[in-house]
């Protein structure tokens, strides 16, 4: 139950509105493994496996190259103003406190 809620939770941060980007590091042996936690929606996620590459070191180097490539990407995004109708919000009802007399 808890790596379900780690996952979801994660896949909410990846799938926000305010995340243009994402890379993924891997250790390459842990139970959450990239593939569990994008669950298929990889959309806009790059994944770096630390095994993979060989190090720490490597991976280091990798990452940095992929950022550059990402921030390249990303300064070409350009907000689109939407109509407030389109706007939802949320809440939960088990977090209001009633008020009593």
């Amino acid at each position: 139950m808890g790596d379900d809620i780690l996952r979801r939770t994660l896949r909410g941060h990846l799938g926000h509105a305010n995340v243009a980007a994402t890379l993924v590091i891997s250790l390459g042996c842990e139970v959450n493994q990239p593939e569990n936690l994008l669950a298929g929606d990889d959309a806009g996620v790059e994944t770096l496996t630390i095994q993979e590459l060989g190090g720490t070191a490597a991976t280091v180097n990798a990452a940095l190259a992929h950022i550059s490539h990402l921030v390249a990407q990303v300064t070409e995004s350009r907000r689109v103003p939407i109509p407030l109708a389109e706007l939802t919000l949320g809440f939960s009802a088990a977090a209001v406190t009633p008020i009593r007399d």
